[in-house]
């Protein structure tokens, strides 16, 4: 497992590099989109567990990605918990680091896990959700997100697997969690955002905008947006 371990940790340190240069170049031509797209992203993790986190003690689990790193403090920071942020490569603000695959704490020992655009990246997604059942509570929460296995297919490098909307519903509940909500972003956000900002369409962005408050009056935004959000609580 060790030399797995380091090829995973050169991928992302590879990966790591590529996002920080990326959000040091505001002037390029997708930037704002890019900016907008984590916003609306923090937006909707944060609004489904502010008002239930508080004072709680949480593990967020990362992979190494940079711009995860970015979008965990946004929605965690000031929350009112008391958080411990893995990755699997040392940094900033990291307490531990880790393989989530092979998480080094006592079973029972945190009330909330944060499982952000992880699942989708390990090789072994049966031992996460086995780990993070282990660690949490009774009645524990878990946040989990990954793209829409409709809108982004994996790549084999960054992304190793997708789920459907079902798909991911009956892996969390194989691990006996009850689904608390289940949200949505908007439709084709990756696929198609970017790509036009990229192409120089910059009224693309304020009709995402626009459409990104229209899609929260869809109450099945779960099964048709970029990305696939469930709130959930183990089992007794």
């Amino acid at each position: 497992m060790a030399i797995m371990n380091k090829a995973y940790q050169e991928y992302y340190r590879m990966w790591d590099d590529m996002a920080e240069k990326l959000w040091a170049n505001p002037s390029r031509i997708d930037y704002d989109a890019d900016y907008w797209y984590n916003k609306n992203r923090n937006g909707i993790v944060r609004e489904m567990i502010v008002d239930r986190w508080t004072g709680l003690k949480v593990l967020a689990c990362g992979t190494g990605v940079g711009s995860a790193q970015w979008s965990d403090n946004e929605v965690l920071n000031d929350l009112g918990a008391e958080v411990t942020k893995t990755n699997l490569v040392s940094g900033e603000g990291i307490q531990v680091a880790c393989d989530v695959c092979y998480l080094p704490f006592k079973d029972e020992s945190f009330d909330a896990v944060f499982c952000r655009e992880v699942i989708e990246h390990v090789i072994d997604d049966a031992s996460l959700m086995w780990e993070v059942s282990r660690v949490l509570k009774p009645r524990g929460w878990l946040m989990i997100t990954t793209p829409n296995g409709f809108n982004c297919m994996p790549d084999g490098k960054n992304h190793l697997r997708a789920y459907s909307p079902e798909n991911l519903i009956g892996m969390v509940k194989h691990y006996r969690f009850e689904i608390i909500e289940k949200r949505g972003n908007v439709p084709n956000i990756m696929r198609s955002l970017l790509l036009l900002t990229q192409d120089g369409n910059k009224e693309a962005l304020e009709e995402f905008k626009k459409l990104a408050e229209l899609w929260k009056q869809v109450e099945e935004s779960y099964y048709f947006g970029g990305e696939l959000y469930l709130l959930c609580r183990k089992g007794e």
